[in-house]
């Protein structure tokens, strides 16, 4: 991997530092959160660059654009949520235990302080920036719904859950567990929810789906 100096160093006397180029985007992208998070959309490159210790040519070498910039923030907790998510264990688990599985981690994600905080930026600026509220469905929203459908799907031809639309259904399944309790945070209503609050509506969320659509032999796993 290419290494870079870092910016510091190079405007000190001393010994050069050097970091990889993902060690310039984590600081970058860390500095990028705790800006917007603090000042929305009005956050400047250059706070962001002083922020990180890197220059803003550098920051323009990782994204072409700010709005490019906060699609990348929420791409990079994405990311480091699905690594977590054990696709291959999921293939031996009844209904009940995949979906819990799979939708408490989405649900984390979706119900996070900083997810939510990031979601309400890109609220207040998508008719501003439709490209950038397009992008961030595709890479968050769609992507979770795409892993539900596909699970409902594989559980489907298991002949472990009766549904004519997987895709329908995960909607459904999906907004049933975090909606409510996204609308209240997303508009200040409530803080966000701990993760005992998070499993219980996990719970009870995939136990009345499951009461619908799981098939006879297996509504008790």
């Amino acid at each position: 991997m290419v290494l870079l100096q870092s910016d510091e160093a190079q405007r000190s006397h001393g010994q050069p530092q050097y970091r990889t180029d993902e060690e310039t985007r984590r600081l970058i992208v860390a500095a990028a959160t705790e800006e917007f998070l603090e000042r929305g959309f009005t956050a400047s490159v250059d706070a962001v660059a002083r922020r990180a210790g890197v220059s803003k040519k550098t920051i323009y070498r990782v994204v072409a654009t700010k709005a490019e910039l906060l699609i990348a923030l929420l791409a990079e907790r994405r990311e480091a949520l699905w690594l977590t998510i054990d696709l291959g264990r999921i293939g031996g688990m009844g209904p009940r235990d995949a979906l819990e599985y799979v939708l408490g981690k989405l649900a984390r994600l979706a119900l996070s302080k900083e997810f939510i905080g990031l979601c309400r930026v890109i609220s207040a600026e998508s008719l501003h920036f439709p490209g950038m509220a397009m992008a961030f469905y595709n890479e968050e929203p769609k992507r979770s719904l795409n892993l539900i459908t596909d699970l409902l799907e594989q559980l489907r031809k298991r002949g472990l859950v009766d549904l004519k639309d997987p895709a329908a259904a995960a909607a459904m399944l999906l907004h049933m567990i975090t909606g409510p309790l996204f609308a209240a945070t997303i508009l200040g209503l409530e803080k966000a929810p701990c993760e005992a609050e998070i499993d219980r509506q996990v719970k009870a969320g995939v136990a009345i789906f499951l009461q619908g659509c799981a098939t006879t032999g297996t509504r008790a796993e």
